[in-house]
């Protein structure tokens, strides 16, 4: 299975919003199957997760800023990837 732009940018985001540790976020990944599922129900993750906690639900209701700065880190990475095959 090939990774998508998109599933890159949303595990960024998710590892950038630090709301469990190193274990608890991979669990919760297990669970839904991917960062984009975790991303796509950021305002609705009790009905995918009944069990989430509080703390989960308040972390993904700020996921936007977390979104933006995974989307330029991505650009950046991609911009300098190209410069470094071209020899800039």
């Amino acid at each position: 299975m090939k990774t998508t732009p998109q599933e890159i940018i949303n595990a960024i985001t998710v590892s950038k919003m630090g709301f469990y540790k190193l274990s608890e976020t991979l669990e919760i990944l297990q669970k839904l199957g991917s960062a984009t599922a975790i991303i796509e129900h950021r305002n609705n993750i009790k009905d995918v997760l009944p069990d989430a906690s509080d703390k989960l639900v308040e972390t993904l209701k700020n996921a936007d800023r977390f979104l933006i700065q995974a989307e330029q880190e991505f650009i950046w990475t991609q911009q300098w990837r190209r410069g470094a095959l071209l020899g800039r």
